[in-house]
């Protein structure tokens, strides 16, 4: 029997089937793990086999990470919660002071390693940062008490006011003279939600008492004592709080023997003196933590703005607190901080009115979230001002001032352990 030889057209056809066949097993077997029903290999972790192998997360600190304690808060956190996904990689770069031609350059060379996704600290929102967001439209942004509208950027914020509020009722009911101090940096948006929290604390327990507010406007510790002395000699202040880079109204008050708080603590047992009434934590290990498990499974976040407080636990009351204060202040405290959990009480429930005598919050009326972040221009009517705000709303930059330093994953426990030693002088 003659042997037949196929014709071009019947290889071709046999050909393609072949190829065909072939595409679809690799296809069914890739999808298989892209469905996340099969365990990755690699990690252990049931996730998106390609996009968590691949995330590659890039932290920027405005500042010089030591030079202010919530920096260092923030960067600890990040490190001791990311070091729980071996599948993420990191690196983390301080120091470009408001330098955004810098900020730019950093992110363009860091996003051709692949570092897409970008974490903003301790950055002021304005028209040059907006138009970066832009240009880096590929690049997804997370920034810290930001106020971006930009589709590729995640807004998240800390609840601050939350805590201002609870120590305005502890400095409500300490006080004896009604005359209770504040020392911050500037009067922005942020600074204000925090002050006029503390003012309506005050306020809810002792309608008598006027809160003196001294602006330091970004100096440096010297400068910041010799304005708390002029203010301690212009008043009768008996009980101050602040928000600067690091606690110097601590130091003055104890001095002074002046009942103070402070911002944060890393929840240290210390020797604690009479004056010190107490602090909060922040919790930027779970902060963090929170954002990794999304990245990992690669879950893109719907919302534009994240909020971090009391109620989903990310910030503790009263840490370090002194063993002195009377018992129906701490009752007051955890009653508050119940209510406000629970979403019976409000901070900013009208009426509320400034001290300029304008009505702010008609009454029964809120003020939520999302309406904080735009509507902060006043100061409540217990406020007095002892000096005035300039303006933060542009930084000074000079090339020999910049002290730009980037940290890869090598460098993060010595670093790690540098900031916790920080963190234990400060607490």
């Amino acid at each position: 029997m003659s042997k037949k030889n196929l014709s071009p057209l019947t290889v071709f056809f046999v050909f393609l089937l072949t190829v065909t066949l072939i595409s679809l097993a690799v296809f069914l077997v890739f999808s298989d793990f892209l469905s996340g029903d099969k365990m990755d290999k690699f990690s252990g972790v049931n996730n998106n086999f390609l996009g968590s192998m691949n995330r590659k997360i890039l932290l920027i600190v405005d500042n010089k990470i030591t030079d202010h304690v919530e920096s260092i808060t923030h960067v600890v956190g990040f490190i001791e919660s990311i070091k729980n996904y071996p599948n993420l990689r990191y690196r983390i770069v301080e120091g470009v002071e408001g330098n955004i031609d810098l900020l730019e350059k950093i992110i363009l060379e860091e996003s051709k390693s692949g570092f897409n996704d970008v974490f903003l600290v301790g950055f002021d929102y304005n028209l040059s940062l907006m138009n970066m967001f832009r240009v880096f439209g590929d690049t997804k942004f997370y920034f810290y008490q930001g106020n971006a509208i930009n589709d590729n950027v995640v807004n998240y914020l800390i609840k601050s006011y939350e805590m201002r509020y609870i120590q305005g009722v502890i400095a409500g009911i300490s006080t004896k003279n009604n005359e209770i101090g504040v020392i911050t940096d500037y009067h922005d948006n942020n600074q204000n939600n925090n002050i006029n929290a503390f003012a309506l604390g005050v306020k809810s327990v002792n309608p008598n008492a006027y809160i003196y507010v001294a602006w330091n406007n970004g100096e440096q510790k010297e400068k910041a004592i010799s304005l708390l002395n002029d203010l301690f000699a212009y008043k009768n202040i008996d009980v101050i709080i602040g928000n600067l880079a690091f606690c110097y109204w601590c130091e003055i008050s104890e001095k002074k023997k002046i009942k103070y708080m402070s911002f944060l603590s890393n929840n240290i047992e210390n020797n604690i003196s009479e004056n010190f009434i107490g602090s909060y934590k922040l919790d930027s290990t779970k902060l963090y933590d929170s954002f990794w498990k999304n990245l990992t499974n690669n879950i893109e976040f719907s919302n534009n703005e994240i909020w971090f407080g009391l109620e989903n636990n990310f910030i503790y009351p009263l840490i370090n607190y002194n063993s002195k204060i009377d018992e129906s202040v701490i009752q007051n405290i955890n009653e508050t901080v119940k209510m406000l959990k629970s979403g019976n009480k409000f901070i900013f429930q009208g009426p509320i009115y400034s001290n300029q005598g304008s009505e702010i919050v008609p009454k029964d009326a809120v003020i939520d979230d999302e309406r904080l972040e735009t509507q902060q221009n006043w100061l409540n009517n217990n406020v007095i001002e002892f000096n005035q705000s300039k303006s933060n709303s542009s930084h000074f930059w000079n090339e020999i001032d910049l002290d730009l330093k980037i940290y890869n994953e090598e460098h993060s426990d010595r670093l790690l352990n540098r900031l916790k030693e920080i963190l234990d002088k400060s607490a």
